[in-house]
């Protein structure tokens, strides 16, 4: 499997002007409370940091949570390496990811921070993949919702490559 070549589609103006719009409704949103911003390594990574700045809120915290379910270009079980240790009882808490795809690792995982009693448990997510959904789960706040396509850049990776792409874009791949 080899990266053949990309088709852009998400500019790097795109996915400023939106990060810093869903900074302001999540600063407008938690006015006033605490807010748990939970990064979901590795994918976003970059995500995240832009989103982390481009809130207006003094108080909030931030923590990480590790997973994976992805080899190559094909989801497989999920695996959390590096668990949220926050204690979150009682607390507003906003899992920021990158791509919701099947749906099946997030519902997981939302499924079990549920059970810890957060005050309130929200997703934002970059990217909404809807096509390929099999496990149904609520996204709060959505960055683009895109079609079919194996995704590189602004954090996505292929096999850990191609992060570091200002713009996000449709890998091309051959054999």
């Amino acid at each position: 499997m080899a990266l053949v070549g990309t088709r852009v589609l998400v500019t790097e103006g795109e996915i400023a002007a939106r990060v810093k719009a869903l900074g302001e409704q999540i600063s407008s949103d938690y006015a006033g409370q605490d807010l748990l911003l939970v990064c979901m390594l590795r994918g976003a990574a970059i995500f995240f940091a832009d989103l982390a700045r481009a809130i207006d809120h003094d108080e909030m915290e931030m923590e990480f949570i590790q997973s994976s379910s992805y080899r190559g270009t094909r989801p497989g079980e999920l695996s959390v390496s590096l668990p949220l240790c926050a204690d979150i009882r009682e607390r507003n808490v906003l899992i920021v990811e990158d791509v919701i795809d099947t749906g099946r690792s997030m519902s997981r995982i939302l499924a079990s921070l549920r059970e810890r009693s957060p005050r309130s448990l929200k997703l934002c997510a970059l990217v909404d993949k809807r096509g390929r959904r099999e496990a149904e789960v609520a996204i709060d706040y959505t960055g683009f919702t895109l079609g079919e396509g194996f995704l590189i850049g602004y954090g996505f990776d292929l096999d850990g490559r191609y992060r570091q792409l200002r713009d996000i874009r449709e890998a091309i791949i051959g054999k």
